[in-house]
């Protein structure tokens, strides 16, 4: 007790004072720590929500984005998304399962090269950091955030058993890389789920077969309708015209409401025309289905051909030669000759000018004593009608020859 009071007479504070003290100091530094670590958990949850909540809305646009999801066929570990879309341009329909789901892996459209993507399959996820930022393998540690999609090609309806798909189910599953260190994962958050269909058909666009080298046009054949067949794979599009027109006015065409999946109609006319000149009928069909529907246009030369008229009145294309004759009739002996005309680019070149020759009939024979003797017969005459008794009758055959 006498040390105590020279140690309180000495310094002017007791050691039970001090103590208080020390507790009190203590007890608010560990309150402070508490405090600055209740903090930061609380930052870390909420930038962790944010960055879920904002993830989740982007994923919500991306999978929605039918271009996205085409151009995605493009990386080259979507060959399934390929397949199953089948590449139209080329003729290659769709190959894939009906109802099975497959990877997908969504393209970045800001890499030039196709290899980054914003989602993975689900056995390899795109990953993501608390910022939302993407992080690979060598950021592993730091990566919060999985994103992963699949696909599902299906019906039209809920058939199993169609050639070809119309629907596309994409599925999207966000969720957060937990862990029981709440210095890194303070909250276990509610794993985001997306599905978006895409209605995306195959189509193979018409072709025409068959189409005439060229078509000839004149006043005498003023008017052509072609029948074009066509190969038309997708029957269930009806088909419509694209192009139906010519290069000149002088020449009119007329397409015919198609009625038949494999063949189309189109009348082409003359409507003023120079003789001589060649201008182009444009045709291009298409079916009513999603594009690429359209056919290749074709262009058919339509010549506009002169004419020529025969000296009967007759009107006879360039080029085609008809069988004329000198004369109308010939005698019953001599043999019709011909002379053909041809029409040469409006002149008529030949000499013949009657369309028909025939032989003449031969004509029959007036005998004295009135009768009728046909061409090529014969018959007796005599000289007398009566001589004396014992003579004989002078007698002739009269031939009758035309």
């Amino acid at each position: 007790m006498k040390f105590l009071k020279i140690l309180r007479s000495q310094s002017g504070v007791g050691i039970m004072e001090a103590l208080v003290v020390t507790v009190i100091v203590a007890l608010s530094a560990v309150a402070f720590l508490t405090l600055q670590e209740n903090q930061g958990i609380f930052l870390k949850r909420t930038r962790q929500v944010n960055t879920r909540d904002q993830l989740g809305n982007f994923f919500h646009g991306v999978v929605q984005d039918r271009g996205l999801f085409i151009f995605s066929a493009q990386h080259e570990m979507n060959k399934d998304l390929r397949d199953c879309l089948g590449d139209p341009a080329r003729g290659t329909p769709p190959g894939c399962a009906i109802g099975k789901p497959f990877p997908l892996w969504l393209i970045d459209l800001t890499d030039p090269t196709l290899k980054k993507v914003w989602t993975a399959p689900p056995d390899k996820p795109a990953l993501f950091d608390e910022s939302g930022q993407g992080c690979g393998e060598d950021r592993r540690a730091l990566c919060r955030f999985e994103a992963s999609t699949t696909f599902t090609a299906l019906c039209s309806d809920e058939r199993t058993d169609c050639k070809y798909p119309s629907r596309f189910v994409v599925n999207l599953s966000l969720k957060q890389l937990y862990s029981q260190n709440q210095a890194v994962t303070p909250l276990n958050l509610k794993p985001v789920q997306y599905s978006h269909a895409h209605l995306i058909q195959y189509n193979r666009p018409p072709k025409f077969l068959a189409v005439p080298q060229k078509l000839w046009l004149s006043s005498f054949s003023s008017s052509r309708s072609v029948v074009l067949t066509l190969i038309n794979e997708r029957t269930e599009f009806p088909l419509a015209w694209h192009a139906c027109d010519s290069s000149s006015p002088e020449i009119m065409v007329q397409c015919l409401e198609p009625t038949n999946s494999n063949s189309v109609t189109a009348t082409i006319r003359l409507a003023t025309g120079t003789f001589g000149k060649t201008h182009k009928v444009r045709l291009q069909i298409a079916n009513l289905g999603p594009a690429p529907n359209a056919s290749e246009i074709i262009e058919i030369p339509v010549s506009i051909e002169p004419v020529c008229i025969t000296p009967w009145g007759q009107i006879i294309e360039n080029g085609i030669t008809v069988t004329a004759y000198d004369k109308p009739t010939v005698a019953y002996t001599e043999e019709c000759k011909t002379a053909d005309l041809t029409c040469v680019n409006g002149v008529l070149n030949g000499t013949g000018k009657y369309q028909n020759c025939a032989r003449r009939t031969p004509i029959a024979c007036q005998l004295p004593w009135g009768e009728t003797l046909p061409h090529g017969t014969s018959k007796v005459a005599f000289g007398y009608q009566t001589v004396p008794f014992g003579m004989l009758c002078p007698q002739e055959t009269r031939v009758c020859t035309d």
